[in-house]
């Protein structure tokens, strides 16, 4: 691996972050960069079931790769080739390593600082960021995915809380939501690990939501009082949210959001429900997929692997 020594500053230490995952996981020799699926592992009735969708079809089927335990209220990022479950109930700090290529899961010798369910994570800057959880906390959780470890953040959430959504963009992590109901998003800096309270807030306070980045803005979709189907589009660049005139196709919460091929794919939820939503990031509409997960379930957590 090349030996990076200078010291250019944060935006370096980022590129160069970046550079030596590109070195480990090549582009050419990378057989997970074309395989476009989405990730939807675990959930309540309590399950190790990993689906996976095929984001070009539209099909699903039950991934031979299995959580290292049946687990639901849990969060999931991905990066350096592989995704990453963390936590949930049975309360557990351990972080399952899914191979997207293989389609085997181990246990990583990373395990998060303290064993928590309801938790969110995203990932930016060569690193997963596992934020939040019950019992109740601030705390941010960085994994290393090269190293497989994980060190505890000095960036914390603005307030402890739980059943909250996150994803990235904009080279930042975005945390928003959660219970006590909150419609706040704070702003993970990934370069300097700090938090600061973003001025954008959703359209209502509300928790057990779920979060997807696309088009170039953060969509927070469904979660509860009362059960909603609204979807907030955050704009990145001017820390501002609109509703979108897109909607669930039902009201929900305690689901499941990721993106790929162009669309972000909203999965399960309460009342317990197998239905899979592709949410159009250029015309704002929401369709029901013909894929569904395989059983009907809810507090599951979703990657991709594009």
């Amino acid at each position: 691996m090349t030996d990076y020594t200078n010291t250019q500053g944060s935006f370096w230490i980022w590129e160069v972050r970046e550079r030596q995952l590109s070195e480990v996981w090549p582009k050419a020799a990378n057989p997970f960069i074309s395989n476009n699926y989405g990730w939807f592992g675990g959930g309540s009735p309590s399950t190790s079931i990993i689906d996976r969708l095929d984001f070009a079809a539209q099909t699903r089927i039950v991934s031979p790769a299995k959580l290292s335990t049946v687990r639901q209220l849990l969060a999931a990022t991905s990066g350096d080739g592989y995704g990453w479950f963390g936590g949930g109930n049975p309360l557990t700090s351990t972080i399952d390593r899914l191979d997207f290529a293989a389609q085997t899961v181990s246990v990583s010798p990373a395990k998060l600082s303290t064993a928590r369910q309801l938790l969110a994570a995203t990932s930016g800057g060569g690193y997963g960021w596992f934020g939040g959880g019950n019992p109740s906390t601030s705390i941010i959780d960085r994994l290393d995915f090269l190293a497989q470890t994980v060190s505890v953040s000095p960036a914390q959430l603005s307030t402890a809380r739980q059943g909250l959504a996150a994803t990235s963009g904009g080279g930042f992590g975005w945390f928003g939501g959660g219970v006590t109901v909150t419609s706040t998003i704070d702003r993970l800096d990934f370069f300097a690990e700090t938090v600061s309270v973003s001025p954008a807030q959703l359209s209502v306070a509300r928790g057990y939501l779920a979060a997807t980045s696309g088009g170039g803005f953060g969509w927070f979709g469904g979660g509860t009082p009362p059960n909603t189907s609204t979807i907030d589009r955050l704009d990145f660049t001017a820390q501002t949210v609109s509703v979108s005139p897109a909607k669930l196709s039902t009201a929900t919460q305690g689901l499941a959001a990721t993106s790929g091929g162009g669309f972000g794919w909203f999965g399960g939820g309460s009342p317990n429900t197998s239905t899979i939503d592709r949410l159009d990031f250029l015309v704002e509409t929401v369709s029901v997929s013909p894929a569904t997960l395989s059983i009907a379930k809810t507090n599951l957590a979703a990657i991709s692997s594009t």
